[in-house]
């Protein structure tokens, strides 16, 4: 346990150390990685941890390769020792984020790595000469994320509009419909609508002056569920259900019209017969 126990210091100190350095792109990766899941956990954190560390040990490689080649032109010993600091990097890494992950919790074995590995493609960058204001790939993501949030902010431009526009148009259609149906109301403002008290009283007059009330000896006491189904300025044309005198309900047809300038009633209950 004693050989053990500096671990912490040392890892807390590095982990310190790590924060206080100035952002770089790969910080952004990770933290646009983040905002993508929309909230944070291990797997998340492992997810996006290992995402950026792919985009940094890619830019190791490249670094490495074109460094070792420049070196090994100019001074073959240099290459070696280039090659030996890699070497002992690599086996910094892997110890450090293995020890980091056992005692520190298991999202460290991507975290770690990411971190160390962001940071040596910053040193390699540096070596090779290419500096993050510099960098073509950092440039390009810079372009590709600002391109990004224009095309979304004009996205969102043209949906608040379109959204407008439909909300327009259904308030145009709506008032047309109104309009329409005043009009139609206008054209026959003669008529009593289907199911006022009017209608009711105008119907079951018309058919007590019938054989249907003079011989049958029927009358209306209510109509029900009276609609309109055919509206102009020549007529208007209801159903409903007529209840009876009998205690029956049966289906009625009835229209109001002009004869000249007479208004007029017809009126049919249907079924009674049977």
């Amino acid at each position: 346990m004693k050989n053990i126990a500096p671990v912490y210091p040392l890892l807390l100190l590095v982990s310190l150390a790590a924060s206080a350095q100035t952002p770089s792109e790969f910080d952004a990766l990770y933290g646009k990685c983040l905002d993508r899941a929309g909230y944070i956990n291990n797997g998340v954190v492992t997810e996006c941890s290992a995402e950026v560390s792919e985009k940094a040990k890619s830019e190791i490689t490249r670094n490495y390769k074109s460094i070792y080649a420049r070196i090994l032109a100019e001074k073959p010993e240099d290459a070696k020792r280039f090659e030996s600091s890699q070497k002992a990097w690599l086996q910094y890494r892997n110890t450090h984020c293995d020890l980091a992950g056992a005692y520190i919790g298991s999202p460290m074995y991507a975290y770690c790595p990411m971190n160390l590995n962001s940071a040596r493609a910053l040193e390699l960058r540096e070596l090779n000469g290419a500096y993050p204001s510099e960098d073509p790939s950092s440039l390009d993501d810079a372009n590709t994320l600002t391109e990004s949030k224009e095309a979304i902010a004009s996205a969102e431009l043209v949906r608040k509009a379109q959204e407008q526009q439909v909300e327009k148009d259904q308030r145009y259609a709506q008032e047309k419909v109104e309009e329409e149906t005043r009009a139609q109301e206008r054209l026959m403002a003669d008529f009593p609508k289907c199911d006022s008290e009017e209608a009711q009283t105008e119907v079951s007059s018309a058919l007590e002056n019938a054989p249907l009330g003079r011989v049958a000896g029927l009358s209306i006491i209510k109509i029900r569920d009276a609609k309109q189904v055919i509206g102009s300025a020549a007529s208007r044309n209801c159903t409903g259900t007529a209840l009876m005198n009998n205690a029956e309900a049966y289906p009625i047809t009835y229209r109001f019209y002009l004869d000249g300038d007479d208004p007029m009633i017809e009126a049919q209950v249907h079924g009674i017969d049977e």
